[in-house]
């Protein structure tokens, strides 16, 4: 029963504009004074480097307020400062405390993390190893000039601090991902994730990223709320048994089995792959190289792996998982054509509802989009809170319409940015419209033809293979 196991998605997430009390952050220096450090890193991410995480890992917008997808935060004894992208500067302005400044990053004026470190800090930096990727610890070595004030603690210091309120890791069942909607079998892949590994000389591959996971063992999960991910690790050997490590209690007899035809039949503690790691590497005979993502593998796994045998490269999983079989595109289209069915649906009702005169607002009118959407056939949940804008709202970046300050609907523009997760497919679709019996003005009918014109452009640009997304960004804006 997918509605069943995925049920727990349907707990809505609404963005407080209350400052969280002081005395959180009042903790977490206890744990700095306990530790001897003189600063802490708080990133977003989990131990996976997640973009979203799960409650349990919500630890910068417990101390911060601000619980934006994007910041950082860095508490020293007498300052705490949160650094986020232009996306968030409004959101941010009014989640943040007295307690707290924001740095708004891009901008001129803004110090870089690093920068700001070097100027601010002269004692010793701590950071959880499991929530530093290798990459960042990397840059800031290199731009702190060596890691001898740079500390990974044992513990996490915001867990301490939360201590007994703070969630429990989710540890929700699994399900299979079939092969109609996979096109591809879990056994089909790992021979190809081996050649790459041969091809790169490599004995040992951990998969750490939660989507690689689910891709490459044709599994999904619900961890993270409006996404259908899992919280596990895999190592993959060159030759010899794949072992996944992950909370037992996740594998239903129907996963079980189905990792058991692709010959996976060995499970571990979710913990256990550090120290795993580290005997593999110590005692293996030859030494293992190992394959590690510098973007996705935490620091502890990083340590667990002397230098001289770690191969730092992207992992193999992300470019396969990025190239789309024929399955996999059939049903992107497939749950596109139905959710485009409902949201059609949604818009003929809103158009009507409003020259009726009904009384709706932007958390009413959202609520009924994803009725719309629970009509249609494999759906799951939504893929992320609808942004559902009001006249100037519908400006404001990842807006979040709350029950108690959304603004009602009326003439102007709307705005809603919304998407789903089904079964085969998911979908991210905005949509401005204009209600009402008015008529829009000479302004508003230039902004909008101008944004049409730019996704036109871009839509119809030609490049050559390796051109980025800011470097086209352009188009869309010219």
């Amino acid at each position: 029963d997918i509605r069943r196991i995925y049920s727990h998605f349907t707990a809505r997430f609404f963005s407080s504009t209350m400052p969280v009390p002081s005395s959180r952050l009042a903790a977490v220096r206890q744990q700095l004074a306990s530790h001897k450090l003189a600063a802490y890193i708080i990133p977003t991410q989990d131990a996976h480097n997640s973009e979203y995480t799960c409650p349990h890992d919500d630890r910068r917008a417990w101390v911060s307020g601000f619980d934006g997808s994007a910041g950082t935060a860095i508490v020293t004894e007498k300052e705490a400062v949160l650094w986020t992208d232009g996306r968030y500067f409004i959101q941010a302005e009014k989640q943040l405390g007295a307690d707290w400044t924001l740095m708004k990053q891009g901008l001129p004026e803004t110090p870089s993390i690093h920068m700001w470190l070097r100027e601010n800090v002269t004692g010793k930096i701590g950071m959880d190893p499991y929530l530093t990727s290798n990459s960042f610890y990397k840059d800031l070595k290199e731009k702190l000039g060596g890691d001898e004030r740079m500390v990974m603690t044992e513990e996490n210091l915001v867990d301490k601090a939360w201590g007994a309120e703070q969630p429990s890791r989710p540890k929700n069942a699994l399900i299979v991902h079939p092969i109609e909607y996979a096109g591809q079998s879990v056994e089909d892949k790992l021979v190809v994730v081996r050649k790459k590994m041969k091809a790169d000389g490599c004995d040992l591959l951990p998969v750490c990223a939660c989507d690689e996971v689910a891709w490459l063992l044709n599994c999904r999960g619900s961890d993270i709320p409006y996404n259908p991910v899992f919280f596990a690790y895999v190592l993959v050997p060159l030759e010899g048994d794949v072992c996944v490590y992950i909370d037992e209690c996740k594998i239903t007899p129907e996963v079980r089995q189905h990792l058991a035809d692709a010959g996976i039949k060995t499970f571990k503690p979710y913990d256990a792959i550090a120290i795993d790691l580290l005997g593999l590497c110590a005692y293996g005979k030859p030494s293992p190289k190992v394959w590690l993502d510098p973007n996705n593998t935490n620091m502890a796994l990083y340590k667990a792996v002397p230098e001289a045998q770690q191969s730092s490269k992207q992992s193999p999983i992300q470019m396969m998982k990025a190239v789309k079989n024929a399955q996999e595109i059939k049903g992107l289209r497939d749950a596109h054509i139905r959710d485009g069915a409902a949201k059609s649906k949604y818009l003929c009702w809103l158009e009507n509802a409003i020259l009726k005169g009904e009384k709706l607002n932007e958390c009413t009118a959202a609520d009924k989009l994803e009725a719309f959407r629970r009509e249609q056939p494999g759906f799951v949940d939504l893929s992320f809170p609808s942004i559902s804008g009001m006249g100037p709202n519908g400006a404001i970046i990842h807006y979040h319409a709350l029950p108690e300050t959304c603004r009602d609907l009326s003439t102007g523009m709307y705005l809603i940015d919304s998407g789903a997760q089904f079964r085969d497919g998911t979908t991210d679709v905005t949509r401005t419209v204009y209600l009402g019996k008015g008529e829009p003005s000479i302004q508003e009918r230039e902004c909008f033809t101008r944004v049409l014109k730019g996704h036109i452009a871009l839509a119809r640009a030609v490049f050559p293979p390796g051109t980025t997304g800011p470097q086209i960004d352009v188009l869309a804006r010219a």
